[in-house]
């Protein structure tokens, strides 16, 4: 879209998928990664409704 900063809303699932592709989420390869760079410099605003974040990490692959 040729912007530097976008602002986020997401509600629910979308709150956990928005958050991991800040942290680096990469869908591209099986399985699921962590090892690409964090991208929350490119968020503006993320506003959260109703999602879960607990165990949203590396170490939590085995949820």
């Amino acid at each position: 879209m040729g912007v530097d900063v976008v602002d986020v809303i997401a509600h629910s699932l979308g709150c956990t998928l928005m958050y991991s592709v800040f942290r680096g989420l990469d869908r591209r390869t099986a399985p699921i990664t962590w090892s690409q760079p964090t991208r929350g410099h490119q968020v503006g605003t993320f506003v959260s409704l109703a999602g879960a974040f607990h165990g949203l990490g590396a170490g939590s692959a085995g949820e």
